[in-house]
């Protein structure tokens, strides 16, 4: 987290895990260490079973800094 450079808008990490159960519980690993950062880092779940569409237009209009995902 501390190499992300929160001024650029593009995601700098990708974080692949076998299951979405691993996803989630990553996902909240991330959502909590990022939770005190200045200016913010932001973490986007792309899990097997989500809402894809919405995750496609966030990402699209304002790209996470890291993406935790599995293979689907």
């Amino acid at each position: 987290i501390a190499s992300v450079e929160v001024q650029r808008s593009a995601i700098q990490g990708i974080v692949i895990v076998p299951t979405r159960e691993l996803g989630q519980q990553v996902y909240a690993v991330f959502k909590q260490l990022c939770s005190g950062s200045k200016p913010r880092v932001t973490v986007m779940p792309v899990l097997d079973k989500s809402k894809n569409s919405r995750q496609v237009k966030w990402a699209s209009s304002d790209p996470p800094h890291i993406v935790v995902a599995n293979p689907k």
